[in-house]
C-alpha cells in the first residue's frame, strides 16, 4: 500500500473532529486532490518565523499548516484553521 501524502498530528485530528461532516468531507477532499498531484509541494506555500512550521496549504478560507518531512516525503499536517482565525494568535 502506497503510504499517504498526508498525515495528522493528534491536534490536527482534534481540529478535524470540531467541524461539521461537509466541511471535514470538503477538506479531506482537497487534501486528497493535492496528493494526486505530481508534487504537491508545489502548492504550498512556506511560512517564515514561525518554526517548527514550514508551510501551508489555502483553500476556500481554511489553511492547513504542518511541517515538510523531506525524508519521509510527507507532511505532517499540525493544524487546520478558518482563514480568519489562523493568523490571530501565535501558532505553538
Amino acid at each position: 500500500m502506497a503510504k499517504s501524502f498526508f498525515i495528522f498530528s493528534r491536534s490536527a485530528e482534534r481540529d478535524l473532529s470540531k467541524l461539521g461532516t461537509e466541511v471535514r468531507r470538503q477538506i479531506l477532499k482537497k487534501l486528497r486532490w493535492y496528493s494526486e498531484l505530481e508534487d504537491p509541494m508545489d502548492s504550498a506555500e512556506p511560512i517564515k518565523n514561525e518554526p517548527p512550521l514550514t508551510h501551508r496549504f489555502r483553500f476556500g478560507g481554511w489553511r492547513v499548516f504542518g511541517v515538510w518531512l523531506q525524508r519521509e516525503q510527507q507532511f505532517l499536517v499540525t493544524e487546520i484553521k478558518r482563514r480568519g482565525q489562523a493568523y490571530k494568535q501565535k501558532r505553538r
